[in-house]
């Protein structure tokens, strides 16, 4: 019987193996995907996601209602954009999202 780490690993290895597969078999097709633009918006949009945290926290402390409001509206939709941005990716990759996502 595998013990739980090691079933992890396993597992872990299958999911790298899986995703190289499919990111060769997209190359071999001309499919390729742009890493850089994926990663300069998740990037961008992480950095967004930061300043309205940071928002949000002073809103709370200033006990700002309205600021509040608009720093969880501006959050909503940042992980909206975020959660987009992966499917499109995910959808790119034949269903599989890259380990560096």
């Amino acid at each position: 019987m595998k013990k739980q780490g090691e079933q992890k690993k396993s597992s872990d290895e299958e999911k790298d193996t899986a995703e190289r597969q499919v990111a060769k078999e997209g190359k071999k097709e001309g499919q390729g995907i742009d890493v850089e633009y994926y990663k300069n918006q998740q990037k961008e949009l992480m950095e967004r996601y930061k300043e309205a945290k940071k928002k949000l926290d002073q809103a709370i402390i200033a006990h700002n209602r309205l600021a509040q409001r608009e720093a969880k509206k501006e959050i909503e939709e940042l992980d909206e954009q975020r959660s987009d941005l992966a499917s499109e990716l995910k959808e790119k990759n034949k269903g599989v999202l890259p380990n560096w996502w």
